[in-house]
């Protein structure tokens, strides 16, 4: 089949073909945008900046982009029998436009509303935990004292 002339049906179906692979790209990138959200949730109710931000978002980014780009261009290789057809690309960008204008502020919101519950489920394990370990943690310390004051008593008297 030439590819240079191929039936406007079949393009109609490689466009819809790469609407899809952005959508779905879009549906990824969102999906890991959200625990982004909430370290950046929980670094804004506590204050404290440990990890630039900005290189978290920057290093999911290089790395979706560059898994899109590689996908993309498999796609369009295997699809279209390696003719690269800038309307293929541009659809594909389309898909994921849509998806981030549509599902994306979507997921935003929710992730908006989700990262207080989780933040208040996380901390509250986090202080089950720090409750039942204290126990063994005066335990442990009380024995490392009593070792210690022993130890010196000994020595003081020798």
């Amino acid at each position: 089949m030439d590819v240079l002339h191929s039936a406007p049906g079949r393009q109609l179906i490689l466009a819809l073909y790469s609407v899809s692979i952005g959508f779905i790209f879009g549906m990824i990138y969102s999906v890991i945008r959200m625990p982004v959200s909430f370290i950046r949730y929980c670094i804004d109710v506590n204050g404290k900046k440990t990890w630039p931000l900005f290189m978290t978002d920057l290093l999911l980014d290089i790395l979706l982009f560059t898994l899109y780009t590689v996908t993309t261009v498999i796609f369009i290789y295997a699809a279209n029998e390696g003719a690269a057809r800038y309307y293929m690309i541009a659809f594909s960008l389309a898909g994921f436009i849509i998806q981030r204008l549509t599902v994306g502020r979507l997921f935003g919101f929710v992730s908006s509303k989700l990262d207080p519950v989780f933040y208040r489920i996380i901390r509250r394990i986090a202080h089950a935990i720090k409750t039942a370990i204290r126990p063994l943690y005066e335990l442990i310390c009380n024995y490392k004292m009593k070792k210690y004051i022993i130890k010196a008593i000994k020595n003081r008297g020798a």
